[in-house]
């Protein structure tokens, strides 16, 4: 009788009128069914797909006509050799085809006068402060721990430095630290 009811059918006329324990019965044996079987959904070994050897699916309406055929450009593509400007104000200069294929202009003006990048204990800076003059001329090589005394509170005359280390003092004051 369980055998004879299907589990997966629209209509179960018994199913709602079986006691508990003969509906889990009943589910049992509906499941150890289908794992001897084949399950219909699924795909069975050495059967061909329809569309082996096809690249992307099947284009339908308007789609073949509006989708990216070999040899387009996208609207944004730069020629090697263009340049950019990044966030920082940077030069940067595109040097192959692909995402992430940009370097930075002054450095690269560097390496082709100088024959290698600066090492990795100096940098470069720009003598006029314009980060957009990568002329030779205008770049100058430093050491780390030059760069860092140009830049640092050391260099501005003493009575700045009173001020500043004040604003730092006022700060902290107002802030409750």
């Amino acid at each position: 009788m369980l055998k004879e009811i299907n589990l997966h059918s629209k209509t179960l006329p018994a199913r709602h009128h079986l006691p508990r324990s003969s509906l889990s019965l009943m589910i049992q044996i509906s499941r150890s069914e289908m794992n001897a079987k084949h399950n219909p959904g699924q795909f069975q070994k050495g059967l061909i797909p329809w569309n082996k050897g096809m690249r992307g699916l099947p284009s339908k309406g308007r789609m073949q006509d509006t989708q990216f055929r070999p040899g387009n450009q996208p609207a944004n593509w730069k020629p090697v050799g263009s340049t950019r400007i990044n966030v920082e104000g940077y030069v940067e200069i595109k040097i192959a085809e692909g995402k992430n294929k940009y370097r930075l202009l002054h450095r690269e003006v560097w390496k082709q006068h100088h024959g290698s990048y600066p090492p990795r204990s100096h940098v470069l800076i720009f003598i006029n402060g314009n980060r957009q003059d990568c002329d030779i001329n205008n770049l100058k090589l430093v050491t780390r721990k030059e760069l860092m005394a140009m830049n640092t509170v050391h260099r501005l005359p003493e009575n700045l430095k009173k001020v500043i280390r004040l604003k730092g003092v006022l700060k902290r004051k107002i802030n409750g630290k």
